[in-house]
C-alpha cells in the first residue's frame, strides 16, 4: 500500500487543511479535548470536532459522572476546554453542542420533549445559548475564527439511536416503538420527537443569534459564529416511508448552514454520486448556502487497505460539490470494530491518519463550486 506524499498529490490551489478536519470524541485513548486538538493541530490540520456537553468528564478522559450545574458558557471557562479553542493553529472549530437546560442530568433528552418548551424553559435555553457564544466574542473577537454550533447526528437521535436498523430490522423497530415513551421522557412517537427537535433548533438559533447581536452591540467583531443542525439520511428514511429530519423539520425552519453526517452517501455503490445528489436535495430542501459533513469515514476492519482511498475519493468529491468543511471520524479508534481512527488504539498513526496528514500539506483541487453542484463510540449519544 503506498502512503508517501506522491500517492496523495494535488494540483495547487487553497489548503485542503483548511476545509478539511477531524472529530475528537471519545476514543480508547480517552484523549483530554486539548491533547486531542493539540495532536490534530500537529498533524497539520485547521480545523477540529469537538463534544460540548454535561457527560465532559467521559467523554474527554476526566473522569465520571455529570457536569454539575452545566452551561455552555461555564464549560468553555473549564481550563482544558479553553486551552483546546485557543490553539491558534485551528482557524474552524465545529462545536456538537448541548445545553444544560434541556440535557443537565445527562440523560433526559428534555430537549426532545415538545412538552417542555414552556416559557420558562425557552427564556432559559436561549439565554444559555445567547451567553455562550458571547463569551466565545469575548474572549475570541478580532482572531477571524468560525466556530459552527451543531449537534449530532438528528435522524438517529430520534430514532432510537439507530436510524438505520429502525428502517431494516423490524424486531428493532418494534421494541424502539414500544419503548419510546419510556426512551424519550414521555414522548408518544417518533413525530412527538421531531416536534422537540424543531422547537429545540429554533431555540438554538434564537440564543445564538441573541449572542451574535450582543456581541455586536459591545463592539466585539472579527469572530464568525454560524448554527448548521445536523441530519444523517436523506435518502434511507423518506424511501422507506418515515419521516426524516431533513423533511420533516428542517424544510420548514430555512437555516443557510446544514451538517450532514454522510454515512449513507459514503457507504453507497457510488458514493461520489450519491453524495452529489444528496447535497442537491440539502440545499434545494433547506435553501441552506452551506453545506457541512460533519462526519464520514471507513472502518479499516471492514475496508481494509481500501479505507483510506475511499476517503480520499469522498473528500475529492465533496469539495468538488462545495461544501464548506468534511470532518473525518475519528481522530482515535474506539475499539478493534470502531476503527475508524487517524490513530489506534496503541496511539499508532494509521494509514486514515497518514493520508490525513498529507493531504494537510497539499493544496486542494477546489474548495469552492457553481451553486448548482452545491457507526461508533460508547461515550457517545449512541447510535
Amino acid at each position: 500500500m503506498c502512503l508517501s506524499a506522491a500517492c496523495f498529490a494535488w494540483p495547487a490551489r487553497a489548503q485542503w487543511a483548511d476545509s478539511v478536519g477531524i472529530y475528537h470524541w471519545g476514543g480508547r485513548l480517552n484523549l483530554s479535548a486539548s491533547d486531542g486538538v493539540n495532536l490534530i493541530a500537529n498533524m497539520g490540520g485547521h480545523v477540529a470536532r469537538l463534544v460540548l456537553s454535561p457527560l465532559y468528564y467521559s467523554e474527554y478522559g476526566g473522569g465520571t459522572g455529570c457536569y454539575p450545574d452545566f452551561s455552555l458558557a461555564a464549560l468553555v471557562q473549564e481550563p482544558d476546554i479553553q486551552h483546546a479553542l485557543d490553539d491558534q493553529r485551528i482557524k474552524t472549530f465545529i462545536l456538537t453542542a448541548y445545553d444544560g437546560v434541556s440535557f443537565g442530568d445527562c440523560s433526559t433528552l428534555r430537549f426532545l420533549n415538545p412538552r417542555f418548551y414552556t416559557a420558562t424553559n425557552l427564556a432559559a435555553m436561549q439565554a444559555e445559548y445567547r451567553d455562550f457564544v458571547l463569551r466565545l466574542f469575548q474572549r475570541y473577537a478580532g482572531s477571524g475564527r468560525h466556530f459552527v454550533i451543531s449537534n449530532w447526528e438528528s435522524d438517529n437521535a430520534v430514532y432510537c439511536n439507530a436510524m438505520s436498523e429502525y428502517v431494516s430490522d423490524p424486531a428493532f423497530r418494534l421494541q424502539c416503538d414500544s419503548n419510546y415513551p419510556a426512551y424519550y421522557d414521555g414522548n408518544r412517537n417518533i413525530f412527538d420527537s421531531l416536534d422537540g427537535l424543531r422547537l429545540w433548533l429554533e431555540a438554538r438559533d434564537a440564543g445564538i443569534a441573541e449572542g451574535v447581536r450582543v456581541a455586536q452591540e459591545q463592539g466585539l467583531g472579527g469572530l464568525e459564529v454560524a448554527h448548521a443542525p445536523e441530519i444523517n439520511s436523506v435518502r434511507l428514511l423518506e424511501s422507506n416511508g418515515f419521516p426524516s429530519v431533513l423533511q420533516y423539520v428542517l424544510s420548514r425552519l430555512h437555516f443557510n448552514s446544514v451538517s450532514y453526517s454522510a454515512y449513507e452517501a459514503a457507504n453507497a455503490n457510488r458514493p461520489a454520486t450519491a453524495l452529489t445528489e444528496d447535497i442537491r436535495t440539502i440545499r434545494a430542501v433547506t435553501g441552506a448556502d452551506k453545506v457541512i459533513i460533519g462526519e464520514v469515514g471507513y472502518s479499516r476492519s471492514v475496508w481494509q487497505d481500501a479505507a483510506a482511498t475511499r476517503l480520499r475519493a469522498f473528500v475529492e468529491a465533496a469539495i468538488a460539490c462545495g461544501v464548506q468543511y468534511l470532518i473525518s471520524w475519528n481522530l482515535n479508534d474506539q475499539d478493534a470494530e470502531f476503527d475508524f481512527g487517524a490513530f489506534d488504539s496503541a496511539g499508532d498513526i494509521t494509514p486514515t491518519g497518514r493520508l490525513l496528514e498529507t493531504m494537510f500539506e497539499q493544496p486542494a483541487l477546489r474548495l469552492s463550486a457553481p451553486h448548482s453542484l452545491r457507526p461508533r463510540s460508547t461515550s457517545r449519544i449512541e447510535e
